[in-house]
């Protein structure tokens, strides 16, 4: 469609005619489109364009039924995570905090955005001799801690 073209705004399945090959292949693609037909897309299948040109055979706007329906047969190639395996990161990245303090562990369940436990855990690494003299200290501390 030409550029000047007013379309509604949307996703589109397009099917054009490579006319710049012989036999004219169809090439499939999914666009996203605003209203002066501007977009950018996805070249499903097909040949990719040249200069020389193509023509639109057919152009369908998908509805959210039919974007469900493509969908899950692309999660038939890969699912998509499941709940439970993001439940069960989120419960790794907790012990995770756990294990590096209380402070952590506060900030990881308060949410903070700024809490990087990669970063936490690369400084327990670069600072492994005090670690251990922190970790000395409480174990040979008050409160029936162990003393050898």
């Amino acid at each position: 469609m030409p550029s000047n073209s007013t379309i509604e705004p949307g996703v589109y399945l397009d099917i054009h005619e490579a006319t710049a090959y012989a036999g004219r292949p169809i090439q499939v693609s999914i666009n996203k489109l605003d209203a002066d037909g501007g977009g950018h897309g996805y070249r499903i299948a097909g040949p990719k364009f040249t200069p020389s040109g193509s023509r639109l055979r057919r152009r369908v706007k998908l509805d959210s039924r039919t974007a469900a329906a493509i969908r899950s047969y692309l999660d038939m190639v890969e699912p998509a995570p499941t709940a439970a395996a993001e439940n069960g990161q989120t419960v790794l990245l907790g012990r995770i905090a756990e294990a590096l303090g209380p402070d952590v562990l506060r900030r990881w369940e308060d949410g903070d955005e700024r809490l990087d436990l990669a970063a936490e855990v690369a400084a327990l690494r670069g600072t492994v001799g005090g670690y251990r003299r922190t970790l000395d200290e409480a174990l040979n501390s008050g409160d029936g801690s162990y003393r050898p």
